[in-house]
């Protein structure tokens, strides 16, 4: 019988791994700007986190049988912390904050976006529609806060609940319409799943010389974007370092 990913062990080592990996995605792509570890749903930081538990977990093994992670525990982990990841970066919260202060905050009597406010409602947003461009809440969002300042908390506590209804329901949809989709996906089209094999397999890893981490040509494609990111990463914050350059402007004059 298959055991359920569902311990206590599972469900709070996965939350306490979802809490350091929204940390690492907001300091990263928000605070840096630079690095880009969870905009994808193959997040580099889900793996990376993923991959150390797995580690920890040989050891583990070695120590006593009992106390290593079983496969289905490591799926509920990651599982955890690849929503955790996503919803922090461009899934959900990288859009979103922003948007609910990005017109005040940018509003100038050029584009005339304060004209626009009185016909918000109140609830939507942190600012008050009435108050016109700049307001020191978008301001202190945008500019960082004043020395010894705290988070104003309050005028943002309304629009998060609000607007965090919406996102509640359309997580509810799309989930709703994988269950409806995935008879045909899995049992009539056979899908593979592909972005789930690299977890499964480090979920099922076996002691011996075929353990995944036993694979030297999986150690030799680890560590080419591993190098890579790792470098521009650093370049980002000492530009002295040289970088990988990623990206080539087909504009360039």
């Amino acid at each position: 019988m298959a055991q359920s990913g569902l311990s206590t062990r599972a469900v709070i080592l996965g939350l306490f791994l979802s809490a350091i990996a929204c940390f690492m995605v907001s300091w990263a792509e928000l605070y840096i700007g630079e690095i880009q570890i969870a905009i994808l749903q193959f997040a580099p930081v889900a793996i990376g986190l993923i991959v150390v538990v797995a580690m920890i977990n040989l050891v583990l093994r070695n120590l006593s049988r009992r106390l290593a992670l079983r496969p289905a525990e490591f799926v509920t982990i990651y599982a955890k912390v690849l929503v955790a990841s996503l919803a922090t970066s461009r899934g959900i919260l990288e859009k979103w904050i922003p948007t609910l202060v990005a017109s005040n905050y940018y509003a100038t009597a050029a584009n005339h976006w304060a004209d626009l406010f009185p016909n918000l409602p109140q609830w939507s947003v942190p600012w008050d529609v009435n108050g016109g461009a700049g307001q020191e809440v978008s301001r202190r969002f945008y500019e960082g806060l004043n020395p010894g300042q705290s988070l104003p908390w309050q005028p943002w506590v309304t629009p998060l609940a609000a607007w965090g209804v919406v996102i509640l329901l359309t997580v509810f949809i799309f989930l709703a319409l994988a269950a409806i989709l995935r008879r045909q996906w899995e049992e009539n089209e056979k899908l593979a799943f592909p972005l789930t094999l690299l977890p499964l397999e480090i979920a099922q890893d076996q002691p011996g010389v075929k353990s995944f981490f036993r694979n030297r040509l999986m150690w030799m494609g680890a560590a080419i974007p591993a190098v890579i990111y790792i470098l521009n990463g650093l370049h980002a914050n000492y530009p002295g370092i040289p970088q990988v350059p990623l990206q080539y402007d087909l504009d360039r004059k």
